[in-house]
């Protein structure tokens, strides 16, 4: 083959094999995590310049979220990741703080940041499917989020109850 051919060949399988990976990576992220689902309080369900997305915000409860011990003032810190530990059951989340300072038995977490509009963790937008959209889909009052949280910290969204 000539060098050109070569060349062209790697520059199209390339991009199709980190693809790939990256692909694989979130399958096995999605089927390996802890499955929790954790209460929406807050919805609105036009993005108009991204197409047909959910943005929400969640309650992460009384020992998650954003707030210090004495709930009066929040924290809001970019700079240091904060962690959301989590595990199955009733009430998901158990601890709340900054990650460096994560307990041992915290196995599975959320990693984010606390911003003005509290705990956030790039999971707070969700796909509308085009047959969805035309429903109208509206979460209810008791809807939630269903998550596949990796012991990367890195949550995933999988779906959302209504």
């Amino acid at each position: 083959m000539r060098p050109f051919r070569l060349k062209a060949l790697a520059a199209v399988l390339f991009p199709l094999l980190v693809m790939g990976g990256w692909l694989a990576q979130l399958k096995y992220d999605t089927e390996t995590g802890l499955k929790i689902e954790l209460p929406i309080r807050a919805y609105d369900p036009r993005d108009l310049l991204a197409g047909h997305y959910l943005t929400y915000q969640i309650n992460y409860g009384d020992k998650g979220g954003c707030a210090t011990d004495d709930q009066k003032h929040p924290r809001y810190n970019r700079g240091e990741a904060q962690c959301q530990c989590v595990r199955a059951g009733e009430n998901p989340v158990y601890w709340s703080g900054a990650c460096s300072t994560k307990p041992a038995e915290c196995e599975y977490f959320i990693k984010g940041y606390c911003g003005y509009s509290g705990f956030r963790a790039g999971i707070e937008r969700f796909y509308i499917s085009e047959r969805l959209s035309q429903e109208r889909f509206t979460p209810g009052e008791q809807a939630k989020v269903r998550l596949s949280v990796p012991r990367s910290g890195r949550a995933l969204v999988v779906g959302i109850t209504r």
